[in-house]
């Protein structure tokens, strides 16, 4: 359970990058260090735990026509160290080749996964993706992942394989609920039950408010950061039910503020229950 709700952190973290009201926090939020709080592209947010004085810098990196080319999570929250790095190797036609990924979460496991990825066709739906995790202590393994489509041509589902004497055996599924605006709703986590089929382990919903996400990655999300960041409104409220291990955590922005592209600009995050020192004060710095 202490892996599952750390990873819940993270998905927090990376996941709900966006939202914002003015709080003085003696910070200078007009010299961010490559962007400032006026602009619409997020290169930049700062992660602060008061309590602990920990701090977590997250970069984003774009091409000249706005894809992303890095994302890079590094620095400390409420005592989780974090070091997230996504290297996006692109093709000429701008979809997504390669992605090289290196995550402290995962460092018992792997030193690094490269992803390829594989289209629909031309388009830029997304068919599978396979992974190669590289390990100096256990080998290297391979994964993949497989999506389907709604009506809507929005993402119904990934499903994961974890390759096993040679073949690929089923992991996991996730699947995809939107609102009108294409919006995550709701997002269903099921784990395999080694017999054909699916045990659903976690739901997770959203609430949202009018405004802006700080970042929007279309279907590219669903292969980096995260699919929180398909959203085109700002998620102020994240709530995971953990049905196999008991659990259930909110995740809520308050003290919201938003620069005149209408993009979030500082907040403040409250987990509940509340682990010791748990709050996070956000900072958002765009071109």
């Amino acid at each position: 359970m202490k892996i599952n709700k750390f990873l819940f952190f993270l998905s927090l973290i990376v996941g709900l990058t966006s939202c914002q009201k003015e709080i003085d926090w003696g910070i200078d939020v007009g010299n961010g260090g490559g962007g400032s709080t006026s602009g619409d592209l997020l290169v930049k947010a700062l992660e602060i735990s008061p309590a602990t004085n920990d701090t977590n810098t997250i970069t984003f990196t774009w091409d000249a026509n706005e894809k992303l080319l890095n994302y890079n999570s590094s620095g400390v929250v409420s005592g989780f160290p974090i070091e997230i790095n996504q290297e996006i190797i692109r093709q000429p036609d701008e979809r997504i080749q390669k992605i090289i990924s290196i995550s402290s979460a995962l460092s018992a496991f792997s030193d690094s996964t490269v992803y390829t990825v594989f289209y629909e066709g031309s388009t830029s739906k997304l068919n599978y993706v396979l992974g190669v995790h590289y390990s100096s202590i256990l080998g290297d393994t391979k994964d993949s992942a497989a999506f389907t489509y709604n009506a809507e041509n929005r993402v119904a589902s990934k499903e994961s394989f974890t390759e096993l004497l040679g073949s690929y055996e089923p992991n996991t599924k996730v699947m995809y609920q939107y609102d009108a605006s294409g919006n995550i709703t709701e997002i269903q986590l099921f784990s395999s039950d080694g017999a054909g089929g699916y045990d659903l382990t976690s739901t997770t919903t959203y609430t949202f408010d009018g405004h802006k996400n700080a970042v929007t990655l279309g279907e590219e999300c669903y292969i980096v950061i995260g699919a929180d960041n398909v959203c085109v409104n700002n998620p102020i409220k994240k709530v995971v039910d953990d049905m196999g291990g008991g659990f259930s955590f909110t995740g809520v922005f308050s003290q919201l503020q938003f620069n005149s592209f209408d993009k979030p600009i500082q907040s403040e995050l409250s987990l509940t229950p509340k682990p010791p020192g748990y709050d996070l004060k956000n900072l958002y710095f765009y071109q």
